[in-house]
């Protein structure tokens, strides 16, 4: 059970079967092997929708200073639930203009119409965005569903990625972005 233990959560066993005190820093969630391995320069930046692909939408429909993001993740249908290649097939960002924040009301509309040509017709956001946005994306006859707690759906995505099961065009900002998630570790 331990040699078990030792190797299915290795970080853990060493904190908690051989005693290994734990740093006081923080690491990269993502090691830059897996995160360069994502990145694909033959992808294009959006992908149409293919028969045979399913597809969900995630996002963050932007506030006062913060910028605006859709993601579209395709996945083989026949695959087995967490055993295929995931591809990201779309990925639109909106930056507001100096003086002028995003409406998240008019990005969730925005993005309702870029979801559906896939099929889709739910966008996981935040909790706090549920509410705010979900009238315009009714408006559209899509809806607003709240994402997983972050550190399931961050544990998730780092064994997607740590698996090599995704693909992403290039883009420069979303590879910074996974270099720069930390880990702390905790005791237990």
């Amino acid at each position: 059970l331990i040699e078990a233990e030792s190797q299915q959560m290795a970080e853990n066993a060493k904190r908690e079967i051989d005693a290994i005190p734990l740093t006081g820093g923080t690491r990269h969630f993502f090691s830059r092997e897996a995160i360069e391995a994502v990145f694909k320069r033959d992808l294009p930046q959006r992908s149409a929708p293919e028969v045979g692909q399913t597809y969900a939408a995630g996002g963050d429909t932007g506030f006062t200073k913060n910028s605006g993001a859709l993601t579209i993740l395709g996945t083989p249908t026949a695959a087995k639930a967490g055993a295929g290649r995931v591809r990201l097939a779309l990925i639109e960002e909106r930056v507001p203009k100096p003086g002028s924040p995003l409406q998240p009301e008019a990005v969730a509309e925005e993005f309702a119409g870029l979801m559906l040509p896939y099929g889709l017709r739910e966008l996981v956001v935040d909790g706090h965005e549920r509410e705010r946005v979900g009238k315009a994306l009714n408006d559209k006859g899509a809806s607003a569903v709240a994402a997983p707690p972050k550190p399931d759906a961050f544990s998730k995505l780092r064994t997607i990625i740590h698996d090599g099961r995704l693909d992403a065009p290039e883009h420069p900002r979303l590879r910074q972005q996974l270099r720069d998630v930390m880990v702390r570790p905790l005791p237990g």
